[in-house]
């Protein structure tokens, strides 16, 4: 704006003084000086008018630069919030995956330490298996008895099927009357 009237002033002093022109004649007599303050006045309109319309154009790229460096400032805002937030991401994750290597760790120990027991556990069966076998000398009487429980056995695996077999018998029955009762 401060351009705009300068150029208005320096255009008006320009029009309202009287300077020697073209149009003046070498012996200091001149001619009509309307005419030539009227195409003055015009080309300082004119070049008013383009002062104006290149003031506008300056006014709008000015506003349309404020507007894109805010733009700017707001993504570099939402770009540095996205980074840092990735980064807090990415060490939550660093240390979930450094707690389940450690658990991992934990349970592998465990599993070979469990694996380790069984196996001694096994071997100490299988020897005990061997050391403890009895065998126990047969006598006359050993004989006699061993051969008494298994004719017992025997007798015991016939009463055993023969009250099975009344068992059955006395569920057909009663399914029997209950299907007479009705």
């Amino acid at each position: 704006e401060k351009i705009l009237s300068k150029t208005k002033e320096v255009l008006n002093e320009l029009l309202f003084t009287k300077t020697p022109t073209s149009s003046q004649q070498l012996d200091g007599s001149s001619e009509d000086t309307a005419s030539t303050s009227l195409i003055l006045l015009k080309s300082v309109e004119a070049a008013s008018s383009e002062n104006s319309d290149l003031f506008n154009s300056v006014c709008k790229a000015n506003s349309l630069r404020d507007t894109i460096d805010a733009k700017v400032l707001i993504s570099e805002q939402i770009s540095g919030e996205c980074a840092r937030k990735e980064e807090e991401i990415l060490g939550e994750l660093d240390e979930q995956i450094n707690d389940l290597k450690y658990l991992l760790e934990k349970k592998v120990n465990r599993t070979n330490l469990l694996n380790a027991k069984s196996r001694d556990l096994e071997d100490h069966h299988a020897k005990m298996n061997r050391e403890c076998t009895l065998l126990l000398q047969l006598s006359p009487d050993n004989l006699k008895i061993l051969m008494e429980m298994e004719k017992l056995k025997e007798k015991l695996l016939i009463k055993s099927q023969e009250l099975q077999f009344c068992e059955m018998q006395k569920g057909k029955l009663r399914t029997y009357a209950e299907d007479l009762e009705e």
